[in-house]
C-alpha cells in the first residue's frame, strides 16, 4: 500500500496535459508549477528531536507531507471548494545510544482523504468552523513475522478556531476513527492504546511562540496519551536560517508500533522545519 501510494504521488506529479490539436507541445517544465508549487506542502510538523536519558530512543524525527490531487465541486459562498489529497508521514524512533545505532521502530502512514479547509487568513472572526476532512489512514512499521504491526482506520475531523493568526488564536480539531476488521489479526488490542479519537489544541500569538497539545484518551480513561509540542520560531538573517526551536514532552503509550502497550514518558528538543 505504501509502495503504491508514493508511486501514485510521483506519477501525478511529473506528467502534464496533452497540449491540444491546435497547440505546439509545451516543455515538460511548464508542468512544474502546475504539479508541484501549488499542490505539494507540508502536512504534519517536520522535525528531529533529541532526548538523552531514560530507557526510551533517544531520537525521534518526521516527515510528513501532502499533494493536492483534485478540486472538487463548485464553489460555495465563501469559496471554499473540498480537495482530494494523498498524504505520507514517516516517523522513526533512532536508538543512538545502542552500540550499532539501530533504528528502534518506523511507521509508515500512507492516507488518502477529502478536505475543505478555509486558508488561515480567513480565520477572523472570534468564533468559527474551518472545515473538515474525512479518509483512510494505513499505520505499519514494515516489518514481518513476529515484529509486524500495523492497522488500517477511517476517520473524520473538524476545525475550529478561536481568535486571529494575526493575534492570540486557540485552535481545536477533535478526530475521530473506526478500524476494519483485519486489523486485528496483528493488533487484537490496538483501540485499548490508540482508542478511538484524539483532540488537538493549539494556542499561539501571530507569528510567535505557540503549543500543540494532543490527547488521545482511550474509551474507559485506563490508558490516555499526551503529547505538548512547545514551538519557537528562530531566525539568523546574516546566514539566511529560519526555523523553529521544538520541545516535545510525551506521556503515554504507542510512541511506535512495535511495543504499542508499553508506556513511556520522554522529554526531547531540536529543530522542526514546520509546526
Amino acid at each position: 500500500m505504501r509502495n503504491l501510494l508514493v508511486a501514485l504521488v510521483i506519477t501525478v506529479a511529473v506528467i502534464s496535459r496533452a497540449p491540444a490539436a491546435d497547440q505546439p507541445a509545451s516543455p515538460a517544465i511548464d508542468a512544474f508549477p502546475r504539479t508541484l508549487p501549488g499542490r505539494l506542502s507540508f502536512y504534519m510538523p517536520n522535525y528531529i528531536i533529541y532526548g538523552p536519558g531514560g530507557n526510551e530512543p533517544a531520537v525521534k524525527f518526521q516527515l510528513s507531507l501532502q499533494y493536492r490531487l483534485m478540486t472538487l465541486g463548485t464553489p460555495p459562498a465563501d469559496g471554499t471548494r473540498p480537495t482530494l489529497k494523498l498524504a505520507y508521514t514517516q516517523r522513526s524512533l533512532w536508538d543512538v545510544s545502542a552500540p550499532s545505532e539501530p533504528f528502534y521502530d518506523t511507521s509508515y502512514m500512507p492516507e488518502v482523504f477529502v478536505e475543505s479547509l478555509k486558508p488561515a487568513s480567513d480565520f477572523h472572526r472570534l468564533r468559527a468552523f474551518n472545515g473538515w476532512a474525512a479518509g483512510y489512514r494505513h499505520e505499519s512499521n514494515g516489518k514481518d513475522g513476529d515484529d509486524s504491526r500495523g492497522y488500517d482506520i477511517v476517520y473524520a475531523r473538524g476545525h475550529f478556531s478561536f481568535g486571529s493568526p494575526s493575534s492570540w488564536y486557540l485552535a481545536a480539531i477533535p478526530e475521530v476513527w473506526q478500524y476494519f476488521a483485519s486489523t486485528h489479526d496483528q493488533m487484537p488490542d490496538v483501540a485499548k492504546y490508540r482508542g478511538y479519537g484524539k483532540l488537538y489544541l493549539i494556542a499561539g500569538r501571530g507569528l510567535g511562540p505557540s503549543l500543540i497539545w494532543t490527547m488521545i484518551p482511550e474509551h474507559g480513561f485506563s490508558h490516555v496519551t499526551h503529547q505538548a509540542d512547545f514551538f519557537v520560531p528562530l531566525a539568523i538573517h546574516k546566514l539566511d536560517f529560519a526555523t523553529y526551536f521544538v520541545a516535545q514532552y510525551f506521556d503515554g503509550y504507542a510512541e511506535s508500533l512495535r511495543n504499542y502497550t508499553h508506556y513511556s514518558r520522554s522529554i526531547r528538543v531540536g529543530l522542526s522545519l514546520v509546526r
